[in-house]
Order: C-alpha cells, then sequence, then structure tokens
C-alpha cells in the first residue's frame, strides 16, 4: 500500500485595515436671550393732611365748658399703588404693582405737638390777649378727633382719637400680615376716612377782659405722621 503524508498547510488570511475617517465640525453656540418686564414695585401714600385746623362755635361762651367744632371734615387717605405713579395711591384706579416679597405695614399717627392755645380780642384795631381764656390742651380741654369711614376690614381705625400731648395716637394702620405680594390694577388697599376735630375752652372763675367781645384763639399744632415699614426692617 502506498502511503501518501499529507501535510498540513497553514492559510494566513490577511483581512484588510478599513480606516474610517470621522469629519468633526466646528461647534456652533446659540444665544439664549429673554424678555421679561418687571412690575411696578408697590408703595405707600397717605394724602389730604390739614395745613390748618379751623374750629368754631355757634354758641357764645359763658364761662362754662364750651366745645368749639370743625365744620368740614378733612378726607385723609392712605392707599396703595405703584411707586412710579404716587397719586393713583389715594386717586382714581391703582396700577398693578408687587412688593417683591418684602411686604410694606403703613400707619398714619398724630400727635398734639404744641398744647399752649392764647385767646385774642380786639381793642380798638389792636389784637390783645387775654390771660383769663388762654388755656392749655390738656385731659380737662383735649384736642379730639372723630373719624368715619367704611375702609377694609383690613384696616385699623380709631374712631375717637383723645390728644393731650403727651404721645402719639394710631389714626389709621395695616399691618404686613394682612397684605399680599402683588396687587392686579384697581385692587390695591385704599382706605379714605372723614376727620372731625374739636377742642374745648375750659371754664373760668372770673370775667373775661372784653365781655362781648369776639374772642380769636390761635396756638396749639398737631402733628400728622406717615410711616412705611418693609419687613426687612424690622428688628
Amino acid at each position: 500500500m502506498n502511503r501518501k503524508k499529507i501535510g498540513a498547510a497553514l492559510v494566513a488570511l490577511s483581512f484588510p485595515v478599513i480606516a474610517l475617517s470621522m469629519s468633526v465640525g466646528s461647534a456652533n453656540a446659540a444665544t439664549v436671550e429673554a424678555t421679561v418686564t418687571a412690575m411696578d414695585a408697590c408703595a405707600w401714600q397717605a394724602a389730604g393732611f390739614p395745613e390748618a385746623i379751623t374750629l368754631g362755635s355757634a354758641s357764645k361762651y359763658v364761662g362754662k365748658d364750651l366745645e368749639m367744632t370743625s365744620e368740614v371734615p378733612d378726607t385723609i387717605t392712605l392707599g396703595l399703588s405703584a411707586s412710579t405713579n404716587p397719586l393713583t395711591a389715594s386717586a382714581g384706579t391703582s396700577i398693578e404693582c408687587t412688593f417683591y416679597n418684602d411686604v410694606a405695614s403703613a400707619q398714619v399717627d398724630v400727635a398734639m405737638t404744641g398744647t399752649s392755645v392764647n385767646a385774642y380780642y380786639d381793642l380798638n384795631g389792636t389784637e390783645t390777649q387775654d390771660a383769663a381764656l388762654s388755656f392749655t390742651v390738656e385731659a380737662g380741654s383735649p384736642f379730639t378727633i372723630t373719624t368715619d369711614s367704611s375702609c377694609d376690614v383690613a384696616f385699623e381705625l380709631s374712631p375717637r382719637t383723645v390728644l393731650t400731648g403727651d404721645k402719639a395716637s394710631s389714626l389709621i394702620s395695616i399691618a404686613s400680615s394682612n397684605l399680599s405680594n402683588e396687587y392686579a390694577q384697581g385692587t390695591a388697599p385704599r382706605c379714605a376716612i372723614d376727620s372731625s376735630y374739636s377742642l374745648t375752652i375750659p371754664a373760668i372763675a372770673g370775667v373775661p377782659a372784653a365781655p362781648g367781645a369776639d374772642y380769636t384763639f390761635s396756638g396749639g399744632s398737631v402733628s400728622f405722621v406717615f410711616d412705611s415699614t418693609r419687613d426687612s426692617e424690622l428688628p
């Protein structure tokens, strides 16, 4: 038997190298832009404070206590609106506004800052002081402010304020806890109060220097103080 040697031949397989070429383009940076309008800031305003207070009485003075009153009330307004147009806080339609999360309270205080009231009568064209009828504003003869309003319950009002010169009193106020951060047009709080005033001439023991004459009383001063405080400003 003929035997053939069969040799095993190794076949080397050659795989071509495939080179992939990737092209990277240049980067594009997109700029983001946006437009938004910042709402006007809310600000409190107060208006209607009297420059002078005129009192009188239809009755004649006879030596007993005599109350003098104002004939026409003053309208004091405490209101809120945009700070860019403060007049709209007390008249017309309020402008939309926001407190920017720093809500502000507001109040109007009143105090008797001058308590000496001097009585004068006319003597031949000359005004002369009568010490007997001159007096000091005090507990027995206080200066009184009476208010009338239909304001929202968020406002705290004093319907009757009695001043004797010793301390200030709150006439109208609103706490930040009763307020919102934002108000639409025409919705911001506003309170208008009609204020009337009275002062009592005290009784005297004796006869005035000029009985039968017209007397003028002057002196005494009342200060109205408006204050607005943001929550961030509180201690």
